[in-house]
């Protein structure tokens, strides 16, 4: 292994970048909710360095990543039924009863 390949990302052992589960884990974590100071596009700023529109793009992408989903779920699933009501608001898709799930998620014993 050269120096320069010491710099260059590895996926861990779930399938993601640790920048993938930054994002997942900033999203998660509403640490830029109105009782904290700064905007959200602010916070992604200075927590993860990059701009908002660029944040939204890779949180869309990690929506449609198995890895994401079994890291996690429920966010995974709760952003994907809101980009899916979205869509229909939009037009984009026709009214649909149900919205996309992944039966394969990892569940709770009940």
């Amino acid at each position: 292994m050269t120096p320069a390949d010491e710099d260059l990302p590895v996926r861990g052992p779930d399938g993601l970048f640790d920048f993938q589960r930054a994002v997942l884990d900033f999203e998660r974590s509403g640490s830029w909710g109105p009782h904290n100071r700064g905007t959200k596009e602010s916070q992604i700023r200075e927590q993860l360095g990059i701009s908002a529109s660029r944040y939204a793009q890779i949180l869309n992408h990690l929506l449609d990543e198995q890895a994401a989903l079994a890291y996690a779920p429920v966010l995974v699933n709760h952003l994907r039924r809101v980009r899916h009501q979205a869509r229909i608001a939009r037009g984009s898709l026709p009214p649909d009863p149900a919205p996309p799930t992944d039966d394969s998620a990892p569940t709770l014993p009940i």
